[in-house]
């Protein structure tokens, strides 16, 4: 059964408001990463807005918990494959909206479409829920 991983980044960890992402760990040992970004500093207060995939080089940082870029905080949980496979077709889709403003994260925003509300949006997806 694969996971899905919830890491935060707190502020001056090598992230300069902090950091929130979301990781996959597969059957087979694979591991993807998907965070949601501004696209540039000037999309930071609103606009233009990107997931990527880079936030790998954190899950392989060495150090202690909250320095060198290794995550503050760390959760997985285990999913369905289902639910594994349908909340990684979400962030994969995700991807492909760079920039687009008319899709869902396509637009970045620090109040409502942050790296926060993309990694809930995707463990909801994978039927992860408030208790």
């Amino acid at each position: 059964m694969g996971s899905i991983g919830i890491r935060i980044v707190y502020d001056g960890n090598q992230s300069g408001p902090g950091h929130m992402y979301v990781v996959f760990k597969g059957d087979d040992g694979s591991v993807e990463t998907f965070g949601h970004y501004p696209q540039s500093g000037i999309d930071a207060g609103g606009g233009r807005g990107e997931v990527r995939t880079s936030d790998k080089v954190r899950e392989t940082a060495s150090g202690v918990l909250g320095t060198n870029g290794v995550p503050n905080a760390s959760r997985d949980f285990p999913v369905a494959p289902g639910d594994y496979q349908r909340a990684l077709d979400y962030a994969r889709d995700a991807v492909k909206q760079k920039g687009d403003i008319t899709k869902p994260w396509g637009f970045y925003g620090p109040i409502t479409r942050s790296c926060v509300d993309f990694t809930w949006n995707v463990a909801r997806q994978a039927g992860l829920r408030k208790r």
